[in-house]
């Protein structure tokens, strides 16, 4: 290998090594790896009661390289990890689409206006705020719970929607458990009624 190659090779390697030492950590971990490799060339080139006490500190310093970090990674954990609590509000993620109605799939509910106070998950005991927001898989709105809200909730508890558009219209949707992730809205009052206000919006589309 030409010594140009050798040279760009060596060249790579250093620049890969900086890379990768993002982290005071990192940064540490390498300054103790370059001791301990010159701490050997020296050992092999002295006598040996010399290389004796060479290869003890060698061996104190890997020890105490241990404890460092050790001590580092539990004082990184103390700081950041959550609280059981927190641990539970960040994993949980809930996703429930509401899509048209049975017996009116063509309805393109997109065109409903919320009244978000009025909007209310239901289960024993819950009575908690939700929000609707549109998405763009077709006409459905997703439903917004807080984490606080589902951790009040058990899977096998079923709970329900009731819903107020902005026109004052009565929506629900029907029992179902928290795991479930795509339901039908319903209608909370007379179907003609809804439509009858809702007529010159459609006739548009």
């Amino acid at each position: 290998m030409s010594p140009a190659k050798n040279q760009r090779r060596s060249s790579q390697s250093r620049i890969g090594i900086i890379q990768a030492v993002q982290t005071p950590l990192g940064f540490f971990v390498l300054v103790v790896l370059v001791v301990e490799v010159i701490f050997g060339i020296v050992a092999g080139l002295r006598p040996d009661a010399d290389r004796t006490y060479l290869i003890r500190s060698m061996v104190a310093l890997i020890f105490f390289v241990v404890l460092v970090v050790a001590f580092l990674a539990y004082r990184e954990k103390g700081l950041n990890s959550p609280g059981p609590k927190e641990e539970l509000s960040t994993a949980i993620k809930y996703s429930l689409l509401i899509g048209p109605p049975d017996d009116m799939p063509q309805f393109d509910i997109a065109i409903i206006e919320w009244k978000d106070e009025e909007c209310f998950l239901i289960g024993r005991g819950i009575k908690e705020p939700v929000t609707l927001v549109p998405t763009r898989i077709g006409p459905s709105f997703r439903v917004q719970i807080s984490h606080q809200t589902l951790e009040k909730l058990k899977p096998d508890e079923p709970v329900e929607l009731r819903l107020m558009d902005a026109k004052g219209h009565c929506w629900k949707v029907k029992r179902f458990f928290i795991f479930e992730n795509l339901l039908p809205l319903s209608w909370g009052e007379d179907r003609e009624l809804v439509l009858k206000d809702y007529s010159d919006q459609l006739d548009e589309q």
